[in-house]
């Protein structure tokens, strides 16, 4: 397939446009800067010509961890049409093999799905702040506190981290899960996390080039490529996700046992084979296994997941086919997948930089991990939805298309 695309129309009047929008090009401007110039002129930048180079080109520079999850691709009908983000039909491409390039990239459809991107991000975070305090403080009381403290400045470069953290985890599951079988590549995860990327500009700082035929990434980029990791994560870095990803663990966790199982799902998945359910002492819990394989198919899923009331998650997720037994991780190790490509790199650091393996009292060795796991408490909170302020305040300070709003 081309990696040409179809524009559409330019829109009558656009040429003054055009003009002074080609002097922002080498400004380290931001989305917001190249909507507000678009406003000023009256134009439309969705409907230009010059609009989706110049908002892909801005957004790579500015924040390369929301481009290169941008570049991951845009969910497609077999017809080729775009899928609206957040819709039923959106959900059930999470787990789809078959994986297309859309045959018409418009700027338009690449905004709503950045859009909805960030809001997912803003619900997740603040999902975060008001579930996780119990859980974060047992494994990490200093990096929750910083991270408390930088909860009332956003501009806090500490609250940055943790959303940079919260993009890359959210890249990692579309290279590596969401049902392409790529759970074990530890070659690929490395190269991923070390920043490696086969790929080259045209000159406006936006185009990436196959190293795949075979990809539903916009461009055909190559079987993996890591630009938003900025020539590799540092440690901190990749704890900084590792922690992210415990609490996310912990809260999907959570939520799939806080309501009773009903019995239909309990009677199709009580099976001594089952990898999803499994009978303890003091009653049914969802499995590692579950939990982390409904994680990797992205924040999107989990954020479904933690914002169903109607019906038990676990019904939602068997409706929509996360649960068949294609996407089931195969879990071989005491926890795998994100946070085994994680302590891989550090342990590997570590002994790069300090001829020692990773020392065990920072809170992420196995032990930990698997403590955590398991953990509850009493208090649980019953509403998982967002405050409305906080979400308010978040998806304010990162609207992209009217910050003036």
């Amino acid at each position: 397939m081309s990696n040409q695309y179809q524009q559409p129309p330019p829109p009558s009047g656009s040429g003054l446009f055009d003009h002074h929008v080609n002097r922002l090009k080498p400004l380290e401007g931001s989305l917001s800067d190249l909507f507000d110039l678009a406003r000023r002129h009256g134009v439309q930048l969705e409907d230009v010509p010059l609009g989706l180079p110049l908002i892909r080109s801005v957004l790579r520079r500015s924040h390369p961890e929301q481009w290169e999850l941008r570049e991951m691709g845009l969910p497609v009908t077999p017809a080729g049409k775009v899928i609206q983000p957040g819709s039923r039909e959106y959900f059930h491409h999470l787990v789809s093999p078959h994986r297309e390039r859309p045959l018409c990239l418009s700027a338009r459809d690449y905004c709503d799905h950045h859009e909805y991107e960030i809001l997912t991000c803003a619900y997740i975070t603040g999902a975060i702040m008001m579930q996780c305090e119990a859980v974060a403080t047992t494994l990490d009381a200093k990096r929750w506190s910083v991270l408390q403290l930088a909860l009332n400045d956003y501009q806090d470069p500490r609250w940055d981290g943790m959303h940079r953290a919260l993009w890359r985890i959210w890249t990692f599951c579309r290279v590596f899960g969401s049902n392409k079988g790529r759970e074990e590549d530890w070659q690929g995860q490395r190269a991923w996390l070390e920043g490696h990327a086969i790929h080259s500009d045209d000159g406006g700082g936006f185009g990436i080039y196959p190293g795949s035929l075979q990809s539903e990434v916009l461009d055909n980029p190559p079987e993996s490529f890591g630009s938003g990791n900025q020539g590799g994560l540092m440690p901190e870095e990749l704890k900084d996700m590792m922690f992210i990803w415990i609490c996310l663990q912990w809260m999907l966790r959570a939520r799939l046992q806080r309501d009773p199982l009903p019995e239909p799902l309990r009677r199709d998945h009580t099976q001594a084979s089952s990898t999803l359910i499994e009978k303890t002492a003091t009653g049914w819990k969802v499995t590692d296994t579950l939990v982390d394989s409904l994680l990797s198919l992205g924040l999107a899923a989990t954020r479904h997941l933690l914002a169903t009331h109607r019906e038990h998650p676990l019904q939602v997720a068997q409706n929509l086919q996360w649960t068949s037994r294609p996407v089931i991780l195969r879990q071989k190790r005491s926890h795998a997948f994100l946070l085994e490509a994680c302590q891989r790199k550090l342990r590997e650091r570590e002994t790069k930089d300090h001829g020692s393996r990773l020392q065990k009292e920072d809170g992420y060795d196995d032990a930990v991990a698997r403590s955590l796991r398991n953990y509850t408490f009493s208090h649980r909170n019953p509403n998982f939805m967002l405050g409305s302020q906080r979400l308010n305040h978040q998806a304010s300070a990162t609207q992209i298309r009217n910050p003036a709003a």
